[in-house]
């Protein structure tokens, strides 16, 4: 996860990637599975699956590694990766049709929930090199009782690149509070437009019911060649330029008194928010960023 404070910001280190290459196959269909999120179990090491199901893995990965393959509407893969064949299947899931409905009738209703104020936001987080994501969780309210049918989310974003892929989960909050099953079982794949601005994901097609648990909303970063974004900056400690990569887009955040509220997917788990130091933007600095989503509900 890579931090942006205006023109400041928090890299993490480089990896070089391994030459040769993978295939994530569907085990039903045959067809390739795109934008597949991989990593190294227990460690912050892992890769994206291009469009066409290919992946390569960093040279940092080794035999006696296991590699953890997530993706919406399928199973998790897991092998050791000594045991990784040039080809690997992953069993998509089939579910029951109770978390989603057919819409019927016109809606009249519409409820908007979270705020947030473009002019007012100046913090940033960008993807890093291995497989991440940001979740805000929106708890219910009764008042949901009206609107129970989420059908877009809006999110203010930045992207220094044209066309970049991200991919947005909608998850129910497990037993211990974290992000947990997807109440929405299929991919998710927006392509964001270049430049700073508020992007709607249209969810209309279908009618998503609000859990009674809460909805954590997650931005998924890909890590493909498409989207990675080449930064120089210059290293106060090493005292050399240097060139690093990340990941875009960028989503804009709004800074919180609570940490409970927002979690980062890294190193192949779930953790809270850390809080946010910085002495170039003071209304942050001692607070915890939350991501600027907006949720449209309607009955």
């Amino acid at each position: 996860m890579i931090v942006r404070v205006i023109s400041f910001m928090m890299i993490l280190p480089i990896s070089l990637f391994a030459q040769k290459k993978y295939k994530l196959v569907d085990a039903t269909s045959g067809n390739p599975i795109p934008f597949v999120n991989i990593w190294v179990k227990n460690q912050n090491v892992g890769t994206s699956s291009s469009k066409n199901g290919i992946f390569e893995l960093p040279e940092r990965v080794y035999f006696s590694d296991t590699l953890v393959f997530s993706a919406v509407g399928y199973f998790d893969g897991i092998i050791l990766f000594k045991n990784l064949a040039d080809t690997f299947l992953m069993m998509p899931r089939t579910y029951e049709l109770g978390e989603i409905m057919v819409k019927a009738g016109e809606r009249k209703k519409q409820l908007w929930i979270g705020a947030f104020k473009r002019n007012r936001i100046n913090l940033w987080y960008a993807g890093s090199q291995q497989p991440n994501m940001m979740a805000g969780f929106f708890p219910y309210k009764a008042e949901y009782f009206q609107t129970p049918c989420l059908i877009g989310i809006e999110m203010f974003l930045n992207s220094y690149l044209p066309d970049v892929k991200v991919n947005i989960r909608l998850m129910k909050p497990d037993s211990a509070g974290f992000p947990g099953e997807n109440v929405f079982h299929r991919s998710l794949v927006m392509n964001i437009r270049k430049g700073k601005h508020v992007q709607y994901l249209d969810l209309s097609e279908y009618s998503i019911i609000f859990p009674p648990e809460g909805l954590f909303v997650a931005l998924e970063w890909i890590v493909i060649p498409e989207n990675n974004y080449q930064v120089d900056y210059f290293d106060k400690k090493t005292l050399q330029n240097k060139t690093v990569p990340f990941y875009q887009p960028e989503i804009g955040v709004i800074p919180l008194e609570t940490n409970d509220l927002t979690y980062m997917y890294t190193g192949g788990s779930w953790r809270k928010i850390w809080k946010h130091q910085s002495e170039v933007l003071p209304k942050y600095s001692g607070k915890y960023p939350f991501p600027a989503f907006r949720l449209l509900l309607t009955n």
